[in-house]
């Protein structure tokens, strides 16, 4: 039986600050319900994204687990990408 819960965490743009759980033990439904509400990101600062809850243990790599997570291999530029995908140029991401 596997674990169906999700948590919200929190990133930032500034690579200084580590990405925060803002909230785990959530349905799919209330992880996604967050994200359409206002407060969930603050556009070149940071952003508040979803992710199943899984046993850390289980992988042996973070590629593992992002690939286990999202069945993709991991970004390359890690979160650089994931802000090139929401579209904030380039060199505020350097």
């Amino acid at each position: 039986m596997g674990n169906n819960n999700y948590k919200i965490v929190r990133y930032f743009q500034n690579a200084e600050i580590d990405s925060q759980v803002m909230y785990s033990g959530l349905t799919l439904e209330e992880a996604q319900d967050h994200l359409e509400l206002p407060y969930t990101k603050e556009p070149g600062v940071w952003f508040d994204s979803y992710t199943k809850e899984i046993s850390y243990t289980s992988y042996s790599s973070l590629g593992e687990r992002i690939k286990a997570n999202h069945n993709e291999s991991p970004p390359e530029n890690g979160m650089k990408e994931v802000w090139r995908k929401l579209g904030y140029e380039k060199e505020k991401i350097s």
